[in-house]
This record gives structure tokens, sequence and C-alpha cells, in this order.
């Protein structure tokens, strides 16, 4: 299995599984009956109070707020959201999934940004799961169990809409899950993945979504492993 490298001003092992711990407590805490268990399927759910002229459910939560991300036209606004509400569906433009073989997260190592979750565009006539699953098998040769929501990150663009922009305007959304792998085929590299990994918890703390989305990455986890 690849092992990345440890390199200098990481922190210990010791203190990522104390930050681990505190994160799954607190999540658990906020989000027991609410966030992290809600089945695509339905079969845990429940309804979803809405605010009025808002698409945010009153049981979300979020994550992190960024502007100007570098791949955006600027100025804009990314906001990750805990959820078990998705989107209205025609804004959402990307299906990711944290897959999970017991408690290492499953990354596929892509030509154009290296380690990431896999996932990508919906295409048309797909849903958010379907476009989730196809991806899954074609990034990384990976067989999903059953689908369940984390959530979203939301971004907006905060001026006019660039002529080129092919995205909803001003909000389009990534719609995020988690989910068991039921099987992984056997691998064989294309020209967008190079090759695919298993990543426990020490080794998933450096990889380049982790660090950027770390809370998201523990409520699934905690999820994965409950």
């Amino acid at each position: 299995m690849y092992k990345i490298a440890e390199v200098d001003g990481v922190i210990s092992s010791c203190i990522f599984h104390t930050l681990l711990v505190v994160s799954i407590a607190k999540n658990l805490k906020e989000n027991v009956g609410k966030i992290g268990v809600y089945s695509v399927k339905g079969s845990a759910g429940k309804k979803v109070g809405l605010h009025k002229k808002s698409f945010m459910p009153m049981d979300e939560r979020i994550l992190q707020i960024k502007h100007n991300l570098s791949w955006l036209p600027q100025p804009n606004e990314s906001r990750v959201v805990l959820s078990s509400h998705l989107p209205p569906r025609e804004l959402i433009a990307t299906a990711l999934v944290l897959a999970f073989d017991g408690d290492r997260l499953l990354q596929t190592h892509l030509v154009a940004r290296g380690w990431d979750i896999v996932g990508g565009h919906i295409e048309p006539g797909e849903s958010p799961e379907e476009a989730v699953r196809r991806e899954a098998y074609e990034e990384a040769s990976a067989r999903l169990g059953d689908l369940h929501l984390l959530g979203y990150q939301r971004l907006r663009l905060l001026g006019p809409r660039p002529d080129e922009y092919r995205y909803s305007y001003p909000d389009s959304y990534q719609a995020f899950y988690w989910a068991q792998i039921e099987a992984l085929d056997e691998f064989t590299p294309t020209e967008e993945a190079r090759e695919r990994a298993l990543f426990g918890p020490d080794d998933a703390r450096m990889l380049p979504f982790v660090k950027m989305l770390g809370e998201l990455y523990l409520v699934a986890l905690q999820a994965a492993l409950s």
C-alpha cells in the first residue's frame, strides 16, 4: 500500500488521535440523530424543516467558510456544510464520496491533481448517487455499498457571471457522501487515474483532502466505524 512519507512540522500521531477523539465526540454530541446517519434510501431519515427563502435545513452545521478559492472566478465564497438534506438537484454540479474499507479511506491518484477522494461531474440524466457510483468505479474500480449523505459545499460567485462559466450562478454545489466499499476490482491505470490506495487514520492526516476538510473526514470516519 502507498505510504506517505513523514515531513518536518507534522503533528505527532498521538496528538492527531487526541484531536480525532475530541472532534468525533463533539460531532456526536451535536449531531446524533441529525447528521451523518441518513441513508440515501431514506430508511433512517426524517422530515427536515426549512428556513423560509432559503435552501438550508435547520439541522445543518457549517464546518468551514473560505473566500477566493483559486480555482473559481473571483471574488467567491465557499461554504462546507454538514447536512441531511441535498441542495436543489439542478444546482448540484459534482458529487463525491468518502469511501471506507473499515477505517481506511479510499483515494485515487489523479493525473490532474494528485491524491483525492473519488467523485466528479454529474452527467445529464444522472442523479448525484449514480454519478458517485460511476466515478468510484471509473477512478478506483470500487463498488460501493449504501450511500449516506454527509453534506455539501456551496460555491458562490460574488461578482458578475463570467461569459464562459458553465455552472449555475451565483450558487453551485458539490454533494458529499460516505460509504463502505463492497468490493475492489482489479485496477488498471487510465489517462485520468494512475493508481488507488487505502489510507488508515495515521496516513490519511497527510492527504490534501483531509488537510483541507479534516472535520468532514472525521465525521465520515466516525460514521463508517459506528
